[in-house]
């Protein structure tokens, strides 16, 4: 009989405990959820470019799985840029030639980009 009530009350202290932990557990701050890293408001979903560093100059926001040729939509190349696209988007930044100069995966932002870019694809 002995034995059964210490078993009994080891039972509830580590229910308790296990209540406790689980309460501390809910109480934590939710996960962060994805955005942007820096820089203005891009549109869920799309790739705003800049012909400024420091997201100044012209923008072009870009949502179409296609090549676009920034300088023919008005813009000087890119210089920085806002990567607010979903899921595993990746855009290619590609040179006068258009050959790839670099990749960007969704969600990231770019200040200050130093090489030459005339054609991106946002998919």
């Amino acid at each position: 009989m002995k034995s059964t009530m210490m078993r009994l009350g080891l039972g509830v202290a580590t229910a308790a405990t296990a209540m406790v932990s689980v309460a501390g557990i809910a109480a934590a701050d939710p996960a962060p959820q994805p955005g942007p890293m820096a820089g203005p408001a891009c549109e869920v979903g799309k790739l705003c470019v800049f012909d400024g560093p420091q997201f100044t100059g012209h923008r072009l926001d870009m949502f179409e799985c296609k090549n676009y040729d920034v300088n023919a939509a008005g813009l000087a190349g890119v210089r920085s840029f806002v990567n607010n696209q979903s899921g595993e988007a990746v855009a290619t930044f590609a040179n006068d030639q258009n050959v790839p100069q670099y990749s960007s995966k969704a969600v990231d932002a770019r200040s200050d980009v130093n090489a030459p870019v005339r054609f991106v694809k946002p998919c």
